[in-house]
């Protein structure tokens, strides 16, 4: 019954911008955040078509230089974290018995 019924216009047009343009807007007032949002629209398979104009306004060394941050970020991050035999060791041990 849920697939079959009708949603909110603001929903829809959301919903329809991220499909053509992977855009995603929040209203300030809204539950879900812009990461949120990216998780539940990925998570019901609702996946961009294309990508927003202003993203191809950038030039080749701009956008290198943008995904290598986003790849020190991300690598500073990981380089905190414990390794996962590690983690298992020390939150999932198995109870003795």
């Amino acid at each position: 019954d849920c697939a079959q019924m009708s949603i909110p216009d603001t929903l829809r047009e959301k919903v329809e911008l991220f499909r053509a343009t992977g855009r995603i807007f929040r209203e300030a007032d809204e539950l879900f955040t812009e990461v949120g949002w990216l998780q539940v629209l990925v998570g019901q398979h609702v996946l961009p078509e294309s990508f927003h104009p202003l993203a191809g306004l950038l030039a080749d060394d701009q956008l290198e230089g943008f995904l290598a941050s986003i790849r020190q970020v991300i690598a500073r991050g990981v380089d905190e974290l414990p390794a996962h035999a590690d983690y298992l060791a020390g939150h999932c041990q198995a109870a003795k018995i």
